[in-house]
């Protein structure tokens, strides 16, 4: 009649494994829009898919720093929120890993000043 389905099956999406859902986010925001993309809308929704990860279920998102770095320069005021979100999240937990985003922080207040 009905084949079974076994709950431990690896290719459900349902049991996707962390290094998966982080290589999954990273592929997100290092994809680039082309003119469809004027509003940065892919990176807003892979950063809110990383900021509910790290804050909803716990999940451990510090791999992503990087990116979440790169992405920090774009010119959307949702973005940069998002990214501070997430520096001050992983600052607490990790203050050693936040040192490595200050010259990328003065360069956002740089050319927030030059506005």
């Amino acid at each position: 009649m009905f084949a079974p389905i076994f709950l431990h099956d690896p290719y459900l999406p349902a049991h996707r494994t962390q290094q998966g859902k982080v290589a999954e986010l990273r592929q997100e925001l290092q994809a680039t829009g082309g003119k469809k993309d004027k509003g940065h809308l892919g990176k807003k929704i892979a950063l809110k898919k990383i900021v509910a990860n790290m804050t909803m279920s716990n999940n451990d998102m510090i791999a992503l720093f990087p990116d979440v770095i790169q992405v920090m320069g774009l010119a959307s005021l949702e973005i940069k929120k998002m990214c501070f979100l997430y520096l001050v999240h992983y600052a607490r937990i990790k203050p050693e890993i936040a040192l490595k985003a200050l010259p990328h922080l003065v360069q956002v207040c740089h050319t927030l000043r030059a506005r």
